[in-house]
């Protein structure tokens, strides 16, 4: 996927453009969304897949070196509010490559394995190594409703 120019844009800006970009690929997929009103919790917007509500938090980035960071702390100019997240603030981050125009979706148990950032290869690697690497493509929104879905995770379970 060729790489678009982006725009200096305020945060507040830059967010706002990641939420929309997931809800549509959401409403799109037939899955009601619910947006966080205020801004004032750590979760996003809400998902009903297979009826049940998965709290999704969007984070917004660019690429680099084919490359996609999900940072797992928020970070602002009032050390008083730096935060760190934890496995129940979230089931899922959206992260949204807005130059890319693609979102990936990690279980925060997944993500929050990692210190700090968690890192999505959005190229093959020149090595062509792929132990440990953590590409793009495993993390899509049919991969996501994949686990969500009781068919296959009551067959997961017959086979493991």
């Amino acid at each position: 996927m060729s790489k678009k120019s982006i725009v200096a844009r305020h945060p507040k800006q830059k967010g706002t453009i990641g939420e929309a970009h997931v809800i549509l690929e959401l409403l799109e997929a037939g899955i009601p969304v619910f947006p966080e009103f205020g801004d004032l919790s750590r979760v996003d917007l809400i998902a009903l897949i297979a009826n049940q509500p998965i709290k999704i938090q969007v984070k917004t980035t660019t690429s680099k070196n084919g490359v996609g960071v999900l940072s797992l702390r928020k970070i602002t100019l009032n050390p008083k509010y730096n935060y760190t997240y934890r496995k129940d603030d979230v089931d899922v981050f959206a992260l949204v490559v807005e130059d890319r125009n693609q979102v990936f979706y990690i279980k925060a148990e997944q993500a929050l394995k990692n210190k700090g950032a968690f890192t999505i290869r959005l190229e093959p690697t020149k090595n062509h190594q792929r132990l440990l690497v953590k590409l793009g493509e495993d993390y899509t929104l049919s991969r996501l409703l994949r686990d969500y879905t009781p068919d296959t995770r009551s067959s997961r379970r017959r086979e493991g």
